[in-house]
């Protein structure tokens, strides 16, 4: 049964899901978890500095984000349909 908590969320079949394969994206460097250098440069850099990833107050957002959209159009992503 819904409640008031639940997000309800519509999306485009083959368009949307959980991705089939993890595309791999961070390393332990600097005493942090954060994303890999190369793919920052192709991303276009996050607002967090170096590519911090781990919880934070501030989460990280994309400084380009059509730049990081054609990256990972570029990992030929493909969708799972169902959460089993």
């Amino acid at each position: 049964m819904p409640s008031y908590t639940d997000i309800v969320v519509r999306a485009g079949k083959k368009v949307s899901g959980r991705l089939q394969q993890c595309i791999p994206i961070g390393e332990y460097r600097s005493g942090a978890y954060r994303v890999k250098r190369n793919i920052l440069g192709l991303w276009g850099d996050l607002t967090v500095r170096d590519g911090y990833l781990q919880r934070s107050a501030r989460l990280p957002a994309f400084r380009d984000t059509a730049k990081f959209y054609e990256c990972f159009l570029g990992n030929s992503p493909s969708f799972l349909q169902k959460n089993n």
